[in-house]
């Protein structure tokens, strides 16, 4: 999954290698993780967004700027998919999950 730099302020992701736009919502709803440290972790969840309906969601769980998690959640069937940070992959100044 590829995250623009601008994170948290997007409002599309693309999957990779296919870089098709998948567009998001504003955040709808944000969550601080139970870390008191410098970088506590930090919930953002936007809706996706196809053909103007919403048909999913996503929260990435983020520490500052990193982003370490996305669990995309498909609404219809309610299936979860779990993408996380393995490598630092950047292609044209996206950050990849």
């Amino acid at each position: 999954m590829l995250v623009p730099s601008t994170y948290p302020n997007i409002d599309e992701i693309k999957y990779y290698p296919y870089l098709k736009s998948i567009k998001l919502s504003n955040i709808v709803k944000t969550e601080y993780g139970d870390d008191e440290g410098i970088n506590p972790e930090i919930y953002y969840t936007m809706n996706e967004i196809i053909k103007g309906k919403i048909t999913g969601n996503y929260t990435f769980m983020s520490q500052g700027y990193l982003v370490y998690s996305v669990t995309y959640t498909n609404l219809k069937n309610k299936r979860e998919i779990n993408f996380e940070r393995e490598y630092n992959l950047q292609l044209k100044g996206i950050n990849c999950l």
